[in-house]
């Protein structure tokens, strides 16, 4: 008799992780739920390293694991690949370098059982491989939830790397913009937040399920006040394609004199902080220069649409 389609389709979009990959696939591997209701698909995109050695190794021992190459470089080629492999109608994905709690499938499944979701995701916890700083908040390296109980989300965005959404939508779609995304070394966000813009402009549901739970890396390279930068800066080059918004001169002359008021504000609210035991100047720098940032990437990304080149393709 032919196996019947699982009814949930995890993707693992990976890139130079053989190091930690094995412990997201482990917790894969783990589910309190039966293998024949869910498959895993590893999207490689492009390795260079061990990666193919290490999927071989799991799709070997779990029937319902398979490996795929993506040769395409960037995060939303391999996984928009994944939901193209897919044989389930809903796609869940789930970063490589995270884990999942062993109900993860079961709860998966009882949100698709009992509401009516086009989207949800759940949140994460930080998992601290490569030691803690002692300025350093779990609320970084953490996804709080949206809200206390199953339910829609009349805003805000469910994370990425904790999402699952119908195969259909991502149909009706197109999927992730490669415009946006990480790939490779190089940093991008937001693929995933224009994906339900997009999704709330059709008039499609998202939901939020606080008891869909995972573990997220915290990596070495993040532990540090550049990181938090970085990333915010890169944010900042993102926003305009994340919340697809048309760049005006009107909204791009607001971003400088906003931010400028807003960093006064967090300065004179942070400062005095400096004086307690619990408050270092790392926490200062993120809370005060964070959205510093995020403003000058704004500003690149803006100056650059509106002389006519694209933000994103510009950016590296």
């Amino acid at each position: 008799m032919p196996q019947a389609d699982p009814a949930i389709s995890l993707v693992v979009c990976t890139y130079n992780r053989a190091d930690l990959l094995p412990e997201c696939l482990k917790s894969l591997s783990e589910q309190t739920a039966d293998p024949d209701l869910f498959e895993v698909i590893i999207v490689d995109n492009n390795s260079n390293d061990d990666t193919e050695a290490v999927c071989r190794s799991f799709t070997e021992r779990n029937r319902n694991f398979r490996y795929i190459h993506e040769p395409r470089q960037g995060l939303s080629h391999a996984r928009n690949t994944g939901y193209q492999e897919a044989n389930s109608p809903w796609i869940c994905y789930i970063d490589d370098d995270a884990k999942a709690f062993q109900n993860y499938i079961e709860r998966i499944l009882h949100v698709i059982q009992h509401y009516d979701f086009d989207c949800f995701g759940g949140i994460y916890h930080p998992w601290y491989k490569y030691g803690k700083p002692k300025w350093y908040k779990d609320s970084y390296g953490s996804k709080p939830p949206e809200r206390e109980d199953i339910g829609t989300l009349a805003s805000g965005y469910v994370s990425g790397g904790v999402m699952v959404v119908k195969k259909a939508v991502l149909e009706s779609l197109g999927g992730f913009s490669p415009e946006i995304g990480m790939s490779g070394e190089s940093i991008s966000y937001g693929e995933e937040v224009l994906l339900q813009v997009r999704m709330r402009k059709s008039g499609m549901h998202i939901g939020f399920d606080p008891g869909l739970q995972i573990y997220h890396l915290v990596n070495a390279h993040k532990l540090n006040v550049p990181w938090f930068l970085k990333s915010a800066y890169a944010n900042g080059l993102d926003d305009w394609d994340t919340f697809d918004k048309k760049v005006s001169w009107l909204e791009f002359a607001k971003i400088l004199p906003r931010n400028l008021v807003y960093f006064g504000q967090a300065s004179m609210r942070n400062t005095p902080l400096l004086l307690r035991g619990d408050y270092y100047f790392q926490n200062w720098a993120i809370d005060c220069l964070r959205p510093v940032a995020r403003c000058f990437g704004q500003l690149i990304s803006g100056a650059r649409c509106l002389i006519g080149r694209s933000a994103r393709r510009q950016k590296h």
